[in-house]
C-alpha cells in the first residue's frame, strides 16, 4: 500500500485521469492546492484507497456515497480508530479530540511547547504516528 501526500504544494490544473494507474494507492492527500476541474471518476476505481482529502481546491463533482471504502470505514471500528484525522473522508471531531487529549494526557504542561497571548501550543503524537502542534485557546478567546 502506498500513501501519496502532495498537499500544500501550489499544484495547478486538473487531477489527471492517469491517477488510476496508482493501483496500490491507500491514501491520497491533495488538499491546499490550486487544483481545478472535475474530480476524475478514475479516483473511485482505486480499490485500495481508504483516505482521500481534496479540500481547499477548486474542484467540482460529487463524491459517491456508496464506495466500498466508506462502507469499510463505517463497519470496521479499527479502521476508524487508525484513520488519518485530517482527511475529510473519515473525519470525526469527537474521536479526534479524544485522541488529542490522550496524546497530551489532558493537556499536561509537559507537552506544552509554547504560550502566547491567545493560548498554549502543545505537541502531540497521534495514534496514526503523526506529530502535530495544536493551540488550546485561553478561555476568553475560546468563547
Amino acid at each position: 500500500m502506498v500513501d501519496l501526500d502532495l498537499s500544500n504544494n501550489w499544484l495547478l490544473g486538473p487531477i489527471p485521469s492517469s491517477i488510476s494507474n496508482l493501483t496500490n494507492l491507500a491514501s491520497l492527500f491533495l488538499q491546499i492546492n490550486k487544483l481545478n476541474g472535475s474530480i476524475p471518476q478514475e479516483i473511485w476505481r482505486l480499490r485500495n484507497l481508504i483516505a482521500l482529502d481534496l479540500s481547499f481546491n477548486r474542484l467540482s463533482g460529487h463524491i459517491p456515497s456508496s464506495l466500498d471504502q466508506a462502507k469499510a470505514l463505517k463497519s470496521d471500528p479499527s479502521l476508524i480508530k487508525n484513520r488519518d484525522l485530517f482527511s475529510i473522508w473519515n473525519f470525526d471531531g469527537n474521536v479526534a479530540f479524544e485522541d488529542i487529549t490522550k496524546a497530551t494526557e489532558d493537556f499536561d504542561i509537559k507537552y506544552c511547547i509554547g504560550t502566547g497571548g491567545y493560548g498554549s501550543v502543545y505537541r502531540a503524537v497521534l495514534p496514526s504516528g503523526k506529530v502535530v502542534a495544536l493551540k488550546k485557546l485561553h478561555r476568553l478567546e475560546a468563547e
